[in-house]
Parts: structure tokens; sequence; C-alpha cells
């Protein structure tokens, strides 16, 4: 994490948090499950309940990076890489947010530009995998421009308590070390 050099794009930038960032991660993150309990997997509920010791969990560590899109100084996007099971080479995106106000901007490509990068300066992912719930066709679409193939679906519990199906995706990191 701390070597991730920052991307610049104009008025905007992307950063790895760290352990300064709590209170942005907390801030970004709330808003984010507030305003779409459909399409993640936590709630506003239980990121309240959430201790500041659970918030640094999820910034510290190894195998996994959340970043944030600023505008200037203030968070408007949210992102993440994780590796879920430490067995498998694999890493997995997720925590996809911008604020509503700044999408439409291309800014979701600086995200995945920002987690495929640090996925490949991490030479023991294999692979990123991505999913997204059915009906999300902006999610879709910037997967799909970011080199990740479908690979299949199988139905999963939403933040809001409601299940849907949820599609997946991979890419595969090797071809992009060359």
């Amino acid at each position: 994490m701390a070597n991730f050099q920052p991307i610049i794009q104009g008025d905007y930038s992307i950063r790895a948090l760290n352990k300064d960032d709590v209170e942005i991660l907390k801030y970004i993150r709330t808003l984010a499950v507030s305003e779409y309990p459909n399409m993640f997997l936590d709630n506003a509920e239980n990121t309240h309940k959430k201790s500041n010791e659970e918030w640094l969990s999820l910034i510290c560590g190894e195998n996994k990076c959340i970043f944030g899109l600023f505008e200037g100084v203030r968070v408007i996007g949210l992102a993440s890489v994780f590796q879920p099971n430490i067995e498998i080479m694999e890493g997995h995106i997720a925590m996809g947010y911008i604020v509503s106000e700044y999408r439409g901007k291309g800014l979701s490509s600086l995200l995945y530009q920002a987690r495929i990068k640090w996925a490949v300066e991490h030479s023991h992912f294999k692979a990123l995998t991505a999913s997204h719930r059915e009906g999300n066709e902006a999610s879709r679409k910037s997967m799909m421009k970011h080199g990740f193939i479908y690979v299949g679906q199988e139905p999963e519990t939403f933040g809001d308590g409601t299940t849907g199906m949820s599609y997946k995706y991979k890419l595969d990191l090797e071809p992009l070390r060359l």
C-alpha cells in the first residue's frame, strides 16, 4: 500500500487510504451503502455499528488496499481490492462507488486503473475477480471495458436483505505484467 503512487487526472486524484484516513473511509462507505443498500453486501446499520478498530482493520493489513477518489481534498469515491481467500492467488475488487454528481465523467476508469495497477504490482495475484448485481449495467460495462470476462453467476444476499443474481467476472493479470 505505501508504495502506491497516486493517480492524478486534472482536478481528480486517487490514492491509497491509510490509517489516518479512517474518518474519510467511514464517511464515503456509509454514504455508498446508504444510497445503494440494494447493490452492496453491507448496509448503513452495520456501518454505523463498526468501531474505529474495525474501520482501521479494513484499511490496514496485507493483501488489500482501499482507494479514495478525490476532487481536491473532497472525497468523492471509493474502491478496494483484497484477497478473500489466502489459498487462492486472486484479488477481488469491491466497494466501487462515486458520489452521484460526479458520475458520467469517466472517473470509474480511474478507480479500475488504480485497483488493476495495485494488483499487478503485487505479483502474487494471478487474477482479479469482480461481481455485480443483476441490473447494474454501469458496473457490467465498466468491468467489460477494463478487460474482465464473464465467468458465471450465483445468488447473493445484499445489504438490504434481498437476494438477487450476482454476475461474476475475472481478469487475468499475467498478460499485464509483460
